[in-house]
């Protein structure tokens, strides 16, 4: 299958107006190589869209994501968060339980706290996979961050009964 080119899709979204974005970026550390190359793909990416206004923090697995996720959410400081990890596949159903917890729990506080919360914490077979995976899946999250919160700021000013500018 081959790749989406993603540039067509975002194309919406003027740079300009992505450096106005305030946007926090949670990456694990755990699995390190492979959450590094997420991370660094995603933050490449923002940097060509134009935002400017990107606070990176690091937890040390999948699992405190959400945690701090919530508290970021709540602070008011961020139109977008990112949360980025990688949990491989083992012999066990541990990723599973966990990749499902982070599921539900970043959902649910982005529904909450109506602060997107872009899911990109991987769960491939084998590290082959991640690493296949990781440059692709880091620039969709920086994608689909900006678009989700220049959506989220046009439906509050609708809310809100201002005219839409076009």
């Amino acid at each position: 299958m081959k790749p989406t080119d993603l540039s067509t899709i975002f194309a919406s979204v003027p740079r300009a107006r992505a450096a106005c974005f305030r946007i926090g970026v949670i990456a694990a550390r755990y699995n390190r190589s492979l959450c590094d190359a997420l991370l660094e793909s995603a933050l490449a990416t923002l940097a060509k869209l134009g935002a400017r206004k990107v606070v990176v923090c690091r937890v040390p697995g999948a699992y405190e994501i959400p945690v701090l996720a919530a508290r970021m959410a709540r602070s008011g400081n961020y139109d977008v968060l990112v949360a980025l990890g990688v949990v491989l596949q083992g012999g066990t159903s541990h990723a599973e339980h966990l990749a499902a917890a982070d599921a539900v729990n970043l959902q649910r506080l982005a529904v909450e706290t109506e602060v997107p919360v872009i899911h990109q914490v991987l769960t491939p077979r084998t590290e082959g996979d991640a690493r296949a995976r990781v440059r692709l899946r880091g620039e969709e999250a920086a994608r689909a961050a900006v678009e989700m919160a220049a959506t989220m700021g046009t439906a509050g000013r609708a809310r809100k009964g201002e005219r839409r500018r076009r």
